[in-house]
């Protein structure tokens, strides 16, 4: 292609596109500005107009801005940081958690513990009244029996003291003595 013939394949290329810019733009161009303003209005914001009470409206730019912000606030809230985000109160918070539950299943194996300590300690109890009840009962029998045999024994003494004249007359002279000197009368009113 010669230097000409592109010259005019590019002159007919962009009127082309003028011609039909213009032929787009004339019809329904007043309709097409306030569409664009509105547009604008959205991408670019509107300053504060106080006199008609209208605050500032902020763009897409600026509204986008302030979501980065917050997201970067709240992605910093959600990393540890010493002590002063969101994730740092919770690892406390889940802590201290942990720490109350340890201290509840120390709490609670204790209770256990006291638990079987007092049921070790009223089994020991009940072993321990049963062998005192038998061991009373065993008194008492041996004292039934104790008595029994000092019955007995009293018995056969008072027998053998009585067919032993020289054991009789040494204790009526006993008797005597106590009477006579000491004023204590033991002896049976038969013996007088």
């Amino acid at each position: 292609m010669t230097p000409l013939q592109e010259f005019l394949a590019i002159s007919g290329f962009i009127l082309a596109v003028l011609g039909f810019v213009f032929a787009y733009l004339r019809p329904g161009w007043k309709e097409r500005r306030v569409v664009w303003q509105n547009v604008n209005r959205v991408i670019v914001g509107e300053p504060a107009v106080p006199e008609q009470g209208l605050k500032e409206r902020h763009g897409i730019g600026k509204r986008m801005a302030d979501v980065e912000q917050g997201i970067a606030k709240i992605q910093a809230q959600l990393q540890n940081n010493g002590g002063n985000s969101i994730r740092d109160v919770l690892d406390k918070i889940h802590n201290v958690s942990v720490d109350n539950q340890e201290a509840n299943a120390r709490v609670e194996r204790g209770q256990q513990e006291a638990a079987a300590k007092a049921a070790e300690a009223a089994r020991l109890a009940g072993e321990a009244g049963m062998v005192a009840s038998r061991t009373d009962q065993r008194l008492a029998e041996l004292g039934v029996k104790s008595d029994i045999r000092h019955a007995e024994n009293t018995a056969r003494l008072d027998a053998l003291e009585a067919n032993d004249e020289d054991a009789r007359i040494q204790r009526e002279l006993l008797l005597m003595v106590l009477r006579d000197k000491h004023g204590i009368d033991l002896l049976d009113d038969e013996d007088d």
